[in-house]
């Protein structure tokens, strides 16, 4: 295969990005994706070989991906057909129509040994703090959580914590999380934000059950305790430390910032950000050495929790942790994020940051790639 066509050079290794159709159409249309934009960016410096695709992009017979990328001698998007990537950045699953031939797309890949640059399966909540408990260092920062099995395990957490979240196995972004609180003068509360918060009040147990079985259908779903964090003005805080390998396989924090929910939400999805020394000067009140002692100690706790996943799960480039701080300054795991869309990140951090975070993701492809075979 030509790899200048369109006089354009296509240098080693080749990154191909996995992403929805409708994605491939958009960057076709020169419309900017939040989370496409630094990678262009960040290659001009770095000079490696970018290209997209969907699944309706793969021909799994002669094995070639008709990629789309960034023709900087036309200085629009472009097409052509590309060899399978040397390293593969997933950004979304394939549909279940799709699922078959990206299984057997999947295996072609592990025979020429393409490396994965990020995990490649959504993490389910219930496996990871299992896995997490097994660390003796981590096992007083994991609130207490047991998988929902029947109506007593649930009865049992509120009897014992009083509040507690119910979170679907799967899916991120809060779109399966219940927080339900047993009322002292008898009832129950929950709260739930699906485009919006809802707030619903039920006198029995069995009221509860009923609604809370017909959310979640037959999806599993975990019960854990209620941590006490911090609030402003009755809204959560919480943190989402972006984490990632750099060239040299070290562990680095790209950025750290701090999330504050709507006011009486259940999650701080869809959240006022802040930058993490911001937050913590402008509303905790914080003196600059209460500020660093508490960013190293997130980032020795963070670097802990990446280590153990990956030992689980196996090496990758980038995680998005969510942690919180409660009001006796104790430091918890909360979830992590194997596709992170960095909305807080972006939102909160500077143009500098942003781009040296792709470039990290690019030098730790060049380092994959380097060690392919070793690995």
């Amino acid at each position: 295969m030509d790899n200048t066509n369109y006089g354009v050079s296509f240098n080693k290794p080749f990154i191909g990005i996995f992403m929805k159709k409708t994605s491939i159409n958009r960057l076709m249309k020169g419309k900017h994706i939040p989370t496409i934009s630094p990678f262009e960016i960040a290659n001009k410096q770095k000079q490696l070989t970018l290209y997209y695709f969907s699944m309706d992009d793969i021909n799994l017979k002669k094995k070639l991906i008709k990629g789309t990328f960034y023709n900087t001698n036309k200085n629009k998007w472009d097409k052509q057909y590309f060899a399978y990537p040397d390293i593969l950045y997933k950004r979304c699953h394939p549909s279940k129509k799709e699922k078959k031939d990206f299984k057997i797309f999947s295996k072609h890949l592990s025979k020429i040994n393409t490396q994965p640059l990020n995990l490649q399966n959504s993490f389910n909540k219930w496996e990871v703090i299992q896995n997490l408990s097994k660390y003796p260092t981590l096992l007083s920062h994991l609130p207490e959580t047991i998988l929902y099995n029947d109506p007593q395990d649930l009865e049992k957490m509120l009897n014992k914590h009083q509040k507690v979240y119910l979170k679907g196995c799967y899916g991120g972004r809060g779109r399966q999380v219940i927080a339900v609180t047993k009322l002292t003068q008898g009832g129950f509360r929950y709260s739930l934000f699906v485009g919006k918060l809802y707030i619903f009040e039920v006198e029995t147990f069995d009221d509860l059950l009923l609604n809370i079985m017909n959310f979640y259908k037959q999806r599993p779903f975990i019960i854990q305790a209620a941590i006490d964090l911090i609030q402003i003005e009755d809204r959560l805080v919480d943190l989402r430390p972006e984490v990632q390998r750099n060239g040299k396989n070290q562990i680095v924090i790209a950025g750290l910032p701090v999330r504050i929910g709507k006011k009486a939400a259940p999650i701080t999805t869809h959240a006022e950000s802040y930058n993490f020394e911001e937050f913590f000067r402008k509303f905790m009140y914080y003196p600059k050495d209460k500020i660093s002692l508490l960013k190293e100690q997130i980032t020795s706790f963070v670097t802990t929790i990446y280590q153990h996943l990956e030992l689980d799960y196996g090496p990758c480039g980038e995680l998005g942790i969510d942690i919180g701080l409660d009001k006796n300054n104790r430091l918890w795991f909360i979830e992590c994020n194997s596709r992170s869309r960095k909305v807080s990140f972006f939102n909160t951090y500077d143009n500098d940051a942003i781009n040296q975070s792709f470039i990290n993701l690019l030098e730790y492809a060049q380092y994959l790639y380097s060690k392919r075979g070793k690995i």
